[in-house]
């Protein structure tokens, strides 16, 4: 395992960082006093992404994998989302009593999405609001598979989540037992889903805009996150704006997804288009 540090100066160029190292497939991300530091798997990848973010190349280093997850799990407490939900580390269910609330039961792995985050509590806030009984249901970047789960446990009629990570699809495994796909939204047919979900950063939301409005269907909403303010995507016109902090979830509907990018581009969805 080889690993580079990073120091972001502030924290728009935090999240930027941040997304782009998730878009190169950094193994996990540690964070740090001054800065984090990303994982990947080989050298190469380390240094490249230490040359193109600008860091000191000396930051780059070979060490062990490091535990991020599981083992760190048994430190977690359950994390209350909205108003129906509780976040809880895989194996720790029985310690705990929690009434009427929807156990999302997460071991986030490598992946993102371990539910502690701004924007996938936001993002469950917004399928609260938004999910009926039986609707369809597309999560795009699912990460972890955890707003998948969650909307699955909503009462959705179908759920598909789809992320071009293999890492994270398997991660995924471990918590979704809907439909799983590598790949992204342009896997989808037109008008399939009523709600979707994309909560990836301000870049990826533009470059899939096009796909993300086809595949919704006339009447439906799309929930994205991801992003801060300042370094918001322009695609979109939300219909509502929800906000934890600097970062933001944009409601929109179809009409409201204005692509600036179209998918004539092969390299739209691939892991190297960056």
């Amino acid at each position: 395992m080889w690993s580079v540090f990073l120091s972001p100066a502030n924290a728009a160029q935090h999240e930027e960082m941040t997304a782009e190292l998730w878009e190169r497939g950094t193994a996990g991300i540690m964070d740090a006093a001054d800065g984090f530091r990303a994982y990947f798997e080989d050298e190469r990848s380390a240094r490249k992404a230490a040359f193109d973010l600008l860091s000191d190349a000396s930051g780059v280093r070979e060490e062990p994998a490091p535990e991020l997850l599981p083992e760190n799990c048994k430190d977690w407490e359950p994390v209350y989302a909205a108003t129906r939900f509780v976040i809880v580390p895989t194996g720790r269910r029985g310690e705990f009593a929690f009434g009427p609330r929807l156990v999302l039961e997460v071991n986030a792995g490598m992946a993102f999405g371990s539910g502690r985050h701004e924007t996938t509590q936001l993002c469950l806030e917004a399928l609260e609001q938004y999910l009926k009984a039986g609707h369809a249901v597309l999560d795009v970047g699912c990460g972890s598979g955890i707003l998948a789960l969650a909307a699955q446990k909503l009462g959705a009629g179908s759920v598909v989540a789809c992320d071009i990570q293999e890492d994270a699809i398997r991660t995924a495994r471990e918590h979704f037992s809907g439909a799983l796909v590598q790949g992204s939204a342009d896997c989808v047919r037109n008008g399939f889903a009523d709600i979707v979900l994309a909560n990836v950063s301000a870049r990826i939301n533009d470059r899939l805009a096009a796909d993300l409005r086809r595949v919704l269907k006339p009447d439906g909403v799309l929930i994205t996150s991801g992003f801060i303010e300042g370094n918001v995507p322009q695609s979109f016109q939300p219909s509502k704006e929800m906000q934890r902090g600097e970062w933001l979830c944009w409601i929109c509907t179809a009409d409201g997804i204005r692509p600036l990018a179209t998918t004539d581009d092969a390299n739209v969805h691939s892991l190297n288009w960056y």
